[in-house]
């Protein structure tokens, strides 16, 4: 996916919501990798503009922030604005229209940073040293278009601004969960929560601060699942599950020549769990003249471990 991120720099903003014609050669295109931690530069001049690509999706992101420094004489000539344009289309050559968001002075200023917020919870704080924008610019609301001009006639002398653009990380990942079902039970009906919130759909990704979280899955027609998983930052951990019916198991430990008898119904083979009803069995292993019997109430959606042993006592006498 591919966006155009400019951003229009004009003396006067329209009231909010009011779309504005801007002209101004384009001085260069900077593709930000939404993926990566690259800064990006650019050097240019009043009354042109300067876009940005963003190549990826923006949603381990908290925004983009830019820095705009000049040199001292500048402003010593001529007082100069900022303003932020929204909803970008390019309408001719040299020739934009979009929605302006934001305006501010920058008479004075040699050096400010500017935070884009993509979200509205994106952690950004304004300081004296930052400007951050009111609202958030969506990634479905870029391009956006970026320009500078002068609030009263320009000097002799071009004035010269220097740019440069980072993505700014959030403290996110994503977990992508795949559930598969038993060949004859499926689309039976499951909850899944993670850190004891249900997750409404579970085919969309679930963004998660990063470190340790914990799955459960609960239904009627399958065991319960339930695991810890870690999440880090910017990457997406995918996590598939076969579900299981709660058809109850039964797993034999006893030795080769041992034979087993369910409710007197050898059974031949024990190499693998063993499938078995709900309900109340005794069960036999005879390993030569040595027979054990034990009675067991089988539950849905259980597991038994049966372990065939024989015990030794060795004490101290005098």
């Amino acid at each position: 996916m591919k966006n155009a991120l400019v951003v229009l720099l004009v003396f006067l903003a329209l009231p909010p919501g009011a779309a504005e014609t801007v002209k101004g050669a384009a001085a260069g295109r900077l593709v930000v990798d939404t993926s990566g931690d690259k800064t990006l530069t650019a050097v240019f001049s009043e009354n042109h503009v300067v876009i940005l690509d963003l190549d990826g999706d923006t949603r381990f992101l908290r925004g983009l922030e830019i820095e705009l420094t000049t040199v001292q004489n500048t402003f010593a000539q001529n007082a100069f604005a900022l303003s932020f344009y929204r909803d970008i289309k390019e309408i001719g050559e040299d020739e934009w229209e979009g929605t302006p968001v934001y305006t501010e002075n920058l008479a004075g200023k040699i050096a400010t940073v500017y935070q884009v917020p993509f979200r509205p919870n994106s952690g950004f704080r304004r300081t004296p040293y930052v400007s951050l924008l009111p609202e958030p610019i969506e990634e479905t609301a870029f391009p956006v278009l970026l320009r500078i001009i002068p609030a009263k006639a320009p000097a002799e002398e071009i004035a010269l601004f220097h740019l440069s653009v980072k993505p700014v990380p959030g403290d996110e990942g994503a977990v992508k969960l795949t559930l598969r079902y038993p060949q004859l039970l499926r689309d039976k009906p499951v909850s899944v929560l993670v850190d004891d919130e249900v997750v409404e759909n579970v085919a969309d990704p679930q963004f998660l601060q990063e470190g340790e979280h914990q799955l459960l899955i609960i239904s009627e027609d399958y065991r319960t699942e339930s695991r810890r998983f870690l999440v880090d930052r910017g990457k997406t951990t995918e996590i598939s599950i076969t579900l299981k019916d709660t058809m109850p198991l039964l797993l034999f430990e006893a030795p080769d020549r041992a034979l087993i008898f369910i409710n007197n119904k050898r059974i031949t083979t024990t190499s693998a769990p063993y499938p078995i009803a709900p309900g109340t069995y005794d069960i036999k292993i005879q390993v030569s003249d040595y027979t054990i019997i034990k009675t067991v109430q089988i539950q849905k959606g259980k597991t038994y471990r049966v372990a065939f042993t024989i015990d030794m006592s060795v004490s101290e006498t005098d």
